[in-house]
């Protein structure tokens, strides 16, 4: 889990979810699915019987409901990797290890850390606190003239 105050890159993983049973029912639907296209490549060989056209009807659709289910785990499996969506700083962990973390709940926050420039000359300290944004960061440098 990534802590405050660590740079992250874009796409890096900040936080991973508990699989639960996740990579479990991946094996198994990538099992069934092996059996379905193995039933499906037998049924292709029985083309001469007279009840192949219904059987083979049968086996895609079986096939097909089976890679199915093995994309819906793979993306499930994907989604328990959060990752950061630009380059910058962990501003804050809004969740520990353990903790249960609702759907769309904000669990680490990430700050980008890019430079701001102001052309402004002669802003005073009452005018810069008008200015900035709540929890922006700044640097201000005196130039003596």
């Amino acid at each position: 889990m990534a802590e405050p105050g660590q740079q992250v890159l874009k796409g890096q993983v900040l936080v991973r979810l508990a699989l639960e049973d996740r990579e479990a029912r991946l094996a198994e639907a990538e099992a069934l699915l092996r059996q379905r296209e193995a039933e499906h490549e037998a049924a292709e060989r029985l083309r001469d019987s007279g009840f192949q056209a219904r059987l083979r009807l049968d086996q895609a659709r079986a096939a097909a409901s089976a890679r199915a289910a093995v994309e819906r785990i793979r993306l499930e499996i994907w989604h328990t990797e959060i990752t950061a969506p630009f380059d910058g700083v962990v501003d804050e962990r809004l969740v520990d290890v353990g903790d249960y973390a609702g759907r769309e709940q904000a669990v680490v926050r990430v700050v980008e850390q890019r430079p701001a420039w102001t052309g402004w000359r002669n802003l005073s300290q009452r005018r810069l606190r008008r200015r900035a944004r709540h929890g922006a960061r700044a640097a201000l440098v005196r130039r003596d003239p």
